[in-house]
């Protein structure tokens, strides 16, 4: 893997990234990975599975019949332009002009370089687009023209809906290929080429049939929050109002809703992300819920204050000598004792 690559202001503006453009956001971006991807060399000729763009890319697995109509899709479009070609048989692709770009030319017939271009497209002897890379940089990078090609070609192939046994290698992809292959391939795949084709080709459609399974019917819009950022709002559904329903289950939900909606419209400047509204939200009806509670912290009661006698609290005070005090206390109580006695 390359430490990096050269990306000129052209791929955006020239003759070639205007073509590019205007074949859609997911072909130029599988242009641009073609260039920079892990597995791209400055030759610009290297070996990529169909199946490793689908997962690279993130190509919708839900929105794809078969996996020939992800990037084996945008190969195609991109061929069509000649930006790149790709040899269905061995699974190799070409980027045209990626070695003028990368390496520059033409080279000095001493230059070290020429050897190590010559050690990074030799694996792909076997392909037809190693002749078409001679022919195209013979001449730059000193390279000798080979005979023509003699071996198995097939152009792009057409869609089919039920591919079977080894359609990976023909763009049928499902995204298990690492993308690391040497090129040496021939026409058919070795055992353990097929079996990962294989393989993968059922993960496609596993996956495929467990998005059916997964996906939800979306829920109504009860309410729709003014948001900052690139998502311009977000939607409160009656899924999320019951969700909030069991958390708080004593409170009106709704119509606190419809409180933080007309806080956000009136102090506009501290409208939330889309992102964040859910926790935002989520604080809001807390708070109401705790308000509808009364689970404030309640204040512990004073204490009742009894008044002392004022030589017991100018004992207490220090202002009274403890012999002083312990005489007069013991006098009071001994007069009060007679008198109940006498009382009776």
């Amino acid at each position: 893997m390359r430490n990096f690559a050269q990306v000129l202001p052209q791929f955006w503006t020239g003759d070639t990234g205007l073509a590019i453009s205007k074949l859609g956001d997911k072909t130029q971006l599988l242009a641009l990975y073609l260039i920079t991807g892990p597995e791209s060399t400055m030759t610009g000729l290297y070996h990529i599975l169909p199946s490793t763009l689908l997962v690279r890319l993130r190509y919708p697995l839900d929105t794809l019949e078969t996996p020939f109509e992800g990037p084996s899709e945008g190969l195609r479009r991109l061929h069509e332009i000649g930006f790149c070609q790709y040899d269905w048989d061995r699974n190799i692709v070409w980027v045209i002009e990626m070695a003028h770009f990368q390496i520059g030319g033409p080279l000095k017939a001493y230059d070290n370089l020429i050897v190590r271009i010559k050690k990074d497209i030799e694996p792909f002897r076997n392909s037809p687009l190693f002749n078409a890379f001679c022919e195209r940089y013979g001449t730059d990078f000193h390279l000798e023209i080979p005979p023509p090609f003699k071996g198995v070609h097939t152009p792009f192939p057409t869609p089919s809906p039920t591919p079977s046994g080894g359609g990976l290698a023909r763009g049928t992809g499902t995204g298990t290929g690492t993308g690391t292959g040497t090129g040496k391939n021939t026409s058919a795949p070795g055992p353990t080429e097929s079996h990962l084709e294989e393989e993968a080709e059922e993960v496609f459609f596993n996956s495929k049939e467990q998005i059916k399974i997964e996906k939800k019917p979306e829920s109504p819009t009860v309410l729709a929050f003014p948001c900052n950022g690139n998502v311009k709002s977000w939607n409160l559904t009656e899924n999320k109002i019951a969700e909030y329903r069991e958390s708080f289950p004593s409170l009106d939900i709704l119509s606190e809703a419809k409180k933080s909606l007309q806080w956000i419209r009136d102090n506009p400047d501290r409208k939330k992300t889309a992102r964040g509204m859910p926790r935002f939200l989520g604080s809001w009806l807390g708070r109401a819920n705790d308000r509808s509670n009364g689970s404030k912290v309640q204040q512990p009661s004073r204490a009742t204050v009894i008044p002392l006698p004022p030589g017991d609290a100018a004992f207490i005070r220090g202002k009274i000598d403890w012999n002083d005090w312990s005489e007069k206390t013991l006098a009071k109580e001994h007069i009060a004792l007679n008198e109940r006695l006498k009382r009776k």
